[in-house]
């Protein structure tokens, strides 16, 4: 019996498609330098956002097994970043594990035939929400190299953003609303952790998509997927 495809996920390959959004110029969106602004939490709730957005788009095509246990993995990464945000505190060992398995949903879409390069960008915004977490927890308990580490989740934050926008577009705009709305919050100062921030649809931020951004989304925070059995 073969073994599902995001179960023997290797190498992560390097040679995926390009983004064709040139994100760091679009209006609104801040630059890493900008994210500054915002304490740990709230920077991690704005890019958990941006995955919840695309992850539905998360599909194997015929491959249920595989699906399943993928989907599952971009739902745990997604998780990771929202319980962080939301003031839970993460373990940085169940955060490195969501960053392992979203690689995973990663590479399994990248080797999965007839799959739009769409499919892997979702699983890479996961992937890096998550990562953005764990390299919050690594900021918040380093006492050497913290140039290093702070740029480390600047660095994920944006590739998380960047990964949702090459899904669709429309999150460019829910994105800039969010910033806006982040920034007005004073949640605290970097590299600091900062108040708890809710990310879901049921908090302060509302809806992942407003009617003005040219996209509904449903009221869920999770996507809308069948749970793993």
């Amino acid at each position: 019996v073969h073994a599902s495809r995001c179960e023997g996920w290797g190498n992560l390959r390097q040679n995926n498609p390009d983004s064709k959004v040139d994100n760091h110029t679009m209006a609104g969106l801040p630059t890493a330098k900008e994210l500054r602004q915002l304490p740990l939490r709230a920077i991690v709730a704005y890019t958990v956002r941006c995955a919840q957005r695309v992850a539905p788009t998360y599909q194997l095509g015929n491959d249920e097994n595989g699906n399943k246990k993928c989907q599952a993995a971009v739902q745990e990464a997604i998780a990771v970043a929202l319980d962080f945000a939301s003031g839970v505190t993460v373990d940085p060992k169940r955060a490195g594990r969501a960053e392992e398995a979203a690689i995973a949903a990663v590479i399994a879409a990248t080797e999965s035939p007839d799959v739009a390069a769409k499919v892997a960008y979702a699983a890479n915004a996961a992937y890096a929400a998550a990562n953005t977490t764990s390299a919050a927890l690594e900021l918040l308990k380093t006492r050497q190299n913290k140039a290093d580490a702070a740029k480390a989740v600047l660095i994920a934050a944006i590739t998380a953003v960047d990964a949702a926008i090459s899904v669709d577009k429309a999150v460019a705009r829910a994105a800039s609303f969010d910033w806006q709305m982040l920034t007005r919050m004073q949640l605290g100062k970097f590299p600091e952790l900062g108040d708890p921030v809710d990310p879901t649809t049921k908090g302060v931020l509302g809806p992942l998509y407003r009617n003005w951004h040219g996209k509904t989304a449903p009221d869920t925070a999770q996507p809308a997927w069948p749970s793993p059995e």
